[in-house]
């Protein structure tokens, strides 16, 4: 009688290659670095341009905190991008001053206030 260990060593090495087609391999790193970014390259395409060159003026310390109507129009160009990739869920990534770090995990949806969900990242949400 064999050993659970050496069933599953067994059926693993029954199991056939499964061989990727030459279009799935990515041939370079650059090819696929940064696709999963929300960059100021898709900000441009996806933001007003008025948007677009407040948000660049707050990046770069030339403007005040991102004012309400700033923050809820990156929040809604950042759901929509994350929704359109599959993202149903977003983290707040932070370094708190214990030397550690931590992680606050949400999700895109907000009650509508009739029993039904909506998706939904709001300002108050993105800004903390």
């Amino acid at each position: 009688m064999h050993s659970t260990r050496e069933n599953i060593l067994r059926s693993i090495a029954k199991r056939k290659i499964t061989e990727i087609p030459a279009e799935n391999v990515v041939k370079k790193i650059s090819d696929i670095y940064g696709t999963q970014v929300f960059s100021l390259r898709e900000m441009q395409q996806k933001l007003s341009p008025q948007i677009f060159e407040a948000f660049k003026k707050v990046l770069s310390g030339g403007g005040d905190k991102m004012d309400p109507k700033l923050a809820e129009a990156m929040a809604e160009a950042i759901k929509s991008w994350a929704v359109s990739r599959g993202a149903t869920h977003f983290t707040h990534w932070f370094q708190p001053l214990t030397g550690l770090t931590a992680e606050k995990h949400d999700v895109f949806l907000s009650y509508d206030g009739q029993g039904f969900v909506i998706e939904k990242l709001s300002a108050s949400q993105l800004i903390q």
